[in-house]
């Protein structure tokens, strides 16, 4: 559902439609809205088995009046969208066990949201050199550099051999010209952010990646989600000034 901020103070804004989706996210894209999230499918009405899920799109010129527009592959998350100066959109994908990895980051560009396909998606260039074989991560959110940069706020993850999952907030830097990227760099985990309740115990030491503002004094606020219980934002050095004046990116 969408919020209002009055006076510091999210509250629920029931005027606007509500969404059974899970991590969502809004662009803009030319002059009209795009909502993305993940949509659970389960083996009937009444059943509580998950069957699968899909990154789902809808799309408008208000967030009061969003029309189902595409669907991504099956049991593909953290697929954002972006708008490029060219009019063409970047694609950020996150396919799983590709090579024997648990998942890797992909980037591909479209000329117009019709192009949004399963089979688009799958031919996304994928990075194969972020995350070793045994972690896996995706993009949360990504920002338009003033250079033409793609500055991505994402999450990068493993489990321990006692079952353990740990989720850090990460970033990178791509020039989606000519698919060149920075290295990730983990820029917050859990410790940064006060203890508090966990939704399972392996899920302790996990933060996700909301999203990130940007502020003229080369800092930004970064918003999390932490231990699937709790919402913190934390002030941070913006990862993505510094490559906003520069040359090419070295991976």
């Amino acid at each position: 559902m969408f919020f209002t901020s009055t006076r510091g103070v999210w509250t629920a804004n029931h005027e606007f439609p509500t969404y059974h989706l899970q991590d969502p996210f809004v662009v803009q894209l030319g002059d009209e809205w795009t909502l993305g999230g993940v949509k659970v499918y389960f083996g009937s009405p009444d059943e509580e088995k998950i069957t699968g899920w899909k990154t789902v799109l809808y799309g408008g010129k208000s967030l009061h009046h969003l029309d189902l527009l595409a669907s991504g592959p099956w049991n593909m998350k953290d697929i954002r969208l972006i708008g490029l100066p060219d009019g063409t959109i970047g694609v950020f994908s996150r396919p799983t066990g590709i090579e024997g990895r648990r998942a890797v980051i992909g980037f591909t560009t479209i000329q117009s949201l019709e192009e949004f396909s399963e089979g688009q998606i799958m031919k996304a260039n994928l990075f194969f050199d972020q995350f070793r074989n045994d972690e896996w991560g995706g993009a949360n959110e990504i920002h338009l550099l003033k250079n033409g940069f793609l500055g991505v706020l994402g999450h990068i993850a493993y489990g321990d051999e006692a079952g353990v999952l740990h989720y850090h907030a990460m970033s990178f830097v791509v020039n989606p010209k000519t698919g060149e990227k920075s290295p990730v760099r983990i820029i917050a985990t859990r410790s940064d952010f006060p203890q508090g309740p966990s939704k399972r115990p392996d899920l302790a030491d996990v933060i996700f990646s909301g999203g990130i503002v940007r502020h003229s004094d080369r800092t930004a606020t970064l918003y999390v989600g932490a231990s699937d219980a709790e919402a913190y934002s934390l002030e941070i050095a913006d990862p993505f000034v510094d490559f906003e004046d520069s040359g090419p990116i070295i991976a």
